[in-house]
């Protein structure tokens, strides 16, 4: 069976994250800035999609603001690549 993934991403128009700070967002308790929560969300995910097999990760765009994304690997039968169905 071949594989591949599915990838899902949300992206913002803000101004970004300093790329030093983004591996620290993924760790518990931390949080960017003053707000509610109480900076479990990225830990918690991330523990989650590395649990299943899937990758979570956080980027800058390169035309400002950030990117989540997570990439889900699949399996599908070789007749699904066929182009006679």
């Amino acid at each position: 069976m071949p594989a591949g993934f599915i990838e899902i991403s949300v992206s913002d128009n803000g101004l970004g994250i300093p790329e030093a700070e983004i591996p620290r967002l993924f760790q518990p308790f931390e949080k960017r800035g003053p707000g509610q929560g109480v900076g479990l969300g990225l830990a918690l995910c991330r523990l989650l999609a590395e649990q299943n097999g899937w990758m979570l990760t956080l980027s800058n765009r390169t035309t400002g603001g950030l990117r989540a994304c997570i990439r889900i690997p699949c399996t599908y039968p070789a007749s699904s690549m066929s182009k006679n169905k």
